[in-house]
């Protein structure tokens, strides 16, 4: 997949500062890891089965964990995946990261959604780029170490679908680099 990275509030510094970069890093080689290819038609296209296929790519890599609300590595750096979820949700999620950052448990917060173009693509009601940036401002998240990143897919293919991402749906919409 191809990714944007919006960094608030130094998180670009802080990732530095706490050497925290190979972890970061991590989080763009499992997004960028393999070529997503869909239907590029209004609403075609599952979030539910994205979200498979990218959290597919995040169980190869080690010491991700996967919870009900984002996942971690070693709880320094947490993710939320905004692709499925519907589009209010995010200001929980946003809450959940604020939270864990205040706490000191987690450096930085990731919040990755789709691009507003992928986002047309699919049926789901998660939000695009553009509404996750908003919920950002809205909720003052701005002022804390905060990394939004906008996924894109890699062209076109056939629909992604509902039913469950098997092995060779896999490799019909995801293509490793």
């Amino acid at each position: 997949m191809k990714i944007v990275e919006y960094p608030y509030d130094g998180s670009a510094e802080r990732i530095e500062r706490l050497g925290l970069g190979v972890l970061v890093d991590e989080v763009r080689r499992r997004l960028r890891s393999g070529r997503v290819r869909l239907k590029e038609e209004k609403h075609a296209n599952s979030g539910s089965a994205l979200r498979k296929l990218i959290d597919a790519q995040f169980e190869k890599g080690r010491g991700w964990s996967k919870k009900t609300s984002g996942g971690g590595l070693e709880e320094v750096c947490e993710r939320e995946i905004q692709v499925s979820a519907r589009s209010d949700l995010v200001v929980i999620d946003i809450y959940h990261l604020r939270k864990s950052i205040q706490a000191g448990s987690v450096d930085p917060g990731i919040i990755i959604a789709p691009s507003d173009h992928l986002n047309r693509l699919l049926r789901s009601r998660q939000p695009s780029l553009r509404e996750t940036k908003r919920a950002i401002d809205e909720t003052d998240a701005a002022k804390i170490p905060l990394l939004a990143i906008a996924v894109e897919h890699d062209g076109p293919g056939p629909a992604l679908l509902d039913h469950r991402v098997s092995n060779q749906d896999e490799a019909d919409h995801l293509d490793e680099v």
